[in-house]
């Protein structure tokens, strides 16, 4: 089976906390046999991709990545204007020499517009996989919020990586939307765990994604 996803990012290197599930995800289904093409953006001075199935498009001369962008300041929309219409024309040009059988958007905007796009120009089908942002904040927003659930409605499957958002994701599409996990391969322990200081301090284990954009840094 040849499947396309697009996605607004893909992780570059071992390194990048950019949903690393994606990675992980792509490679099981390579490893299942299925011929794997990405469309991703392209951000300035970041490492090479080590992934021969990923393919990145130019959209701006930024290193700010799509979800950091206020739709509110003139310079920020312009260039989220621009990522669109790009990102646009490489699934259009993707689809055309890839052929795949189905596309996978990860996250309704902007990646299911560019699949929706796919779709009415070369009839090839799409699923969108909500993981949160497009339907808690892009389809809670009135101008906004319409065009996600065309995206949706128009996909053949729905997926959300939880049940709360599978339910929201549902309720604004007007459609089942099933429960999809992202899920990632953690690396394997060390031969010998770290010893703890016992020094009489107090210390605190934190489990989650350490990033300025989840609020724990600014805690």
């Amino acid at each position: 089976m040849r499947i396309a996803l697009f996605t607004n990012r893909y992780p570059v290197d071992e390194h990048d906390d950019a949903s690393p599930f994606v990675r992980d995800f792509c490679s099981a289904l390579h490893d299942e046999g299925c011929t794997v093409r990405v469309l991703t953006p392209r951000y300035p001075g970041r490492a090479v991709d080590r992934d021969p199935w990923v393919e990145r498009f130019t959209w701006a001369d930024s290193d700010r990545v799509l979800g950091e962008l206020s739709l509110w300041r003139p310079a920020h929309l312009q260039r989220a204007v621009a990522a669109v219409r790009m990102g646009q024309t490489a699934a259009l040009r993707l689809v055309a020499h890839f052929r795949p059988d189905i596309v996978l958007a990860l996250w309704a905007l902007p990646s299911g517009h560019w699949a929706r796009a796919a779709f009415r120009a070369a009839g090839v089908p799409y699923a969108v996989w909500c993981l949160g942002s497009d339907v808690q904040v892009w389809g809670r927003r009135p101008f906004l919020r319409r065009y996600v659930r065309a995206v949706l409605a128009d996909a053949c499957r729905c997926y959300a990586d939880g049940y709360a958002l599978a339910a929201e994701a549902a309720a604004l599409a007007r459609r089942p939307c099933a429960f999809l996990p992202s899920q990632r391969i953690l690396t394997p322990l060390p031969e010998v765990a770290p010893r703890h200081p016992r020094d009489g301090r107090p210390y605190f284990l934190y489990l989650g994604r350490l990033s300025r954009a989840k609020g724990v840094l600014d805690i």
